[in-house]
């Protein structure tokens, strides 16, 4: 996209400020992706593996019991 806008021209104002416009919004998504999204991808992971790790942690009492 930033190659893509550095090529227009100097004279085509409109098409500077639509891809300025572009970018900003392209920025935003990224921003609030980081912010907000990723954060819940990161606590669902966290969740997952406190799970698994329970269910290591059973299995291997279990199998400590039987010794």
């Amino acid at each position: 996209m930033v190659r893509k806008c550095s090529r227009v021209q100097w004279y085509s104002i409109a098409k500077k400020a639509s891809s300025t416009r572009e970018i900003k919004e392209i920025n935003q998504e990224i921003l609030r992706f980081c912010q907000i999204e990723l954060q819940f991808i990161q606590l669902r992971n966290q969740l997952q593996s406190k799970l698994s790790m329970e269910s290591v942690t059973r299995k291997i009492d279990l199998l400590s019991d039987r010794g």
